[in-house]
């Protein structure tokens, strides 16, 4: 019978197509790869891969192997976490992007960990489009992301909502307090008043700029893109030293700090975006899941 480890050595082979890069990624010399694949289709009677012309290329039969393989040990790994759910020590594999990591970890996992003190919790910190793609490889338990997905077969469950505002630098505030009432400590604003003045955007790969430029287009503009940036802090930053307006979350607003932009609420029923725990379809949800989801969104 074939193990899982012969499985995961012939599908780890066919992702690199080099014995050299397979084997370092297995923790094992090439010699030991090597012959672990000969003995694999020994036992199969068929090859799995043709070694000719120095290139490494998959058979026909070895292209059914790998997708069945791939399937199999993905099964297995499903499998694991799901018993590792009946124990009192678990891992609980979570990601989160380090923008919403940075604000949100430090203040809830302290406190889930007085909760359930034999969970370890794994995080991945990387780009929203990145952990949907982990979560559908089956490589996370929950990511949190912000709507909309892009994988439409991802599963979600609401978080919290996640105000959006818009800034400007503090020297060219003067005007539009006046004309939106400065009494208050953060007024509203129509985007339309600053649609002739440069912008500083997320890239388009970020999935809010879909949001920002709805936000303009209903006030009859598109905006002047002057700089576009990945990370939300550092167009916070760059408004702050006047270099043009832009969009904001939330977590960034700071009313009292005065190196930051002047912050305004945006007069639109749209200015707020879903922030959710994203699962695949089926997954079971266990309590400590929950527990950690509650945690995130109390505000």
């Amino acid at each position: 019978m074939l193990s899982l480890r012969e499985m995961k050595f012939a599908v780890t082979l066919a992702k690199h197509r080099s014995f050299s890069n397979a084997a370092k990624e297995l923790y094992i010399s090439q010699p030991a790869l090597s012959q672990a694949i000969k003995s694999l289709e020994a036992v199969l009677s068929t090859k799995l891969f043709d070694r000719g012309d120095q290139t490494l290329r998959l058979t026909p039969a070895g292209e059914e192997f790998v997708r069945e393989a791939t399937e199999i040990l993905t099964l297995a790994e499903e499998l694991e976490r799901n018993m590792r759910s009946f124990s009192d020590d678990q891992v609980l594999s979570v990601g989160i992007s380090p923008f919403y990591g940075r604000y949100y970890l430090p203040r809830s996992l302290p406190l889930f960990k007085k909760q359930h003190p034999n969970i370890t919790l794994s995080i991945t910190e990387c780009s929203s489009n990145e952990l949907e793609v982990l979560l559908s490889e089956k490589k996370l338990d929950i990511a949190f992301l912000p709507l909309p997905l892009r994988d439409m077969t991802l599963e979600y469950i609401p978080v919290l909502e996640e105000e959006i505002f818009f800034a400007i630098p503090r020297n060219q505030t003067a005007e539009y307090e006046q004309e939106t009432g400065g009494n208050s400590e953060i007024p509203s604003v129509h985007l339309r008043q600053f649609a002739r003045l440069p912008f500083i955007y997320l890239k388009d790969s970020q999935r809010f700029t879909q949001l920002g430029n709805a936000l303009c287009e209903a006030e009859g503009f598109s905006p002047n893109i002057l700089y576009t940036s990945e990370n939300w802090e550092t167009i916070d930053a760059m408004i702050g030293k006047g270099m043009g307006v832009g969009f904001v979350p939330e977590l960034l607003v700071d009313t009292k700090n005065p190196t930051k932009p002047r912050y305004f609420r945006i007069a639109s029923t749209n200015n707020k975006r879903q922030y959710v725990a994203a699962h695949i379809h089926g997954k079971k949800i266990t309590g400590c899941m929950y527990d950690l989801i509650r945690l995130i969104g109390k505000r």
